[in-house]
């Protein structure tokens, strides 16, 4: 009861400010803050009040991060709010495939460049548990296994291609898959700061132990075949 008197304080007091400033830039920033600090009347409210939605996710993973907040997301969306780059790749990198799907189904399209970006992210472990159905997703949908992803809101853009964040992260089944899917792989190659893939992978891992099988039988250069 005693936290309902103060939202609707809060509420009462914002309403107040609005009427002393009535202007529209206000709104706007002000649905902005009321995202971050997830507040869902707050955002009815200001998008009542005619708040333009469109930058209101900015905010990014602050948004969809914290518990209950897809409420928020949703609604945001539903009145015109455009979708970022930062807060599809937060889905992704926890595994979110329902959150995925929205954003297909309400405007965000997938490009070449943010297939092979997104499906870096994918092979990622973050918050949650790794979800291999998201990292097949973006290969199914044609994303370049080959391709560099350049991408510069996606991390680990600096890496030469998707299997070399397999190998950084240690996640052996993206790395059977890639390879099965005819990923090439560079055994001698450098990343952008000269380091190899057997230097970045972990100590006893299965990836360590293929990468070092196969380069001692089979000498320097690629490993261009699909045998695991």
């Amino acid at each position: 009861m005693k936290a309902r008197r103060m939202n609707v304080r809060l509420i009462w007091g914002v309403m107040f400010i609005l009427l002393l400033y009535p202007i529209r830039a206000n709104r706007d920033t002000a649905l902005v803050y009321s995202a971050r600090i997830n507040n869902l009347s707050l955002v009815r409210l200001f998008l009542a009040l005619g708040a333009n939605p469109d930058g209101s996710l900015l905010a990014g993973p602050a948004i969809v991060s914290h518990e209950n907040t897809q409420a928020i997301f949703y609604t945001l969306v539903e009145h015109g709010a455009k979708i970022p780059d930062k807060v599809v790749q937060d889905f992704v990198y926890r595994g979110n495939m329902p959150e995925l799907l929205y954003c297909l189904n309400h405007g965000y399209t997938l490009t070449e460049q943010r297939k092979i970006g997104l499906l870096n992210c994918a092979c990622r472990y973050h918050d949650a548990p790794y979800n291999f159905e998201m990292f097949r997703f973006f290969v199914e949908k044609g994303a370049d296994i080959n391709g560099k992803p350049d991408y510069p809101n996606y991390s680990n853009h600096d890496l030469p291609t998707v299997i070399w964040s397999t190998v950084v992260f240690d996640n052996w089944e993206a790395f059977q898959y890639l390879r099965a899917k005819g990923a090439r792989l560079d055994i001698n190659g450098k990343d952008a700061y000269g380091r190899t893939l057997p230097s970045m992978a972990r100590k006893s891992s299965k990836i360590l132990q293929y990468l070092l099988k196969n380069r001692n039988v089979r000498g320097k250069g690629d490993i261009n075949d699909n045998t695991l």
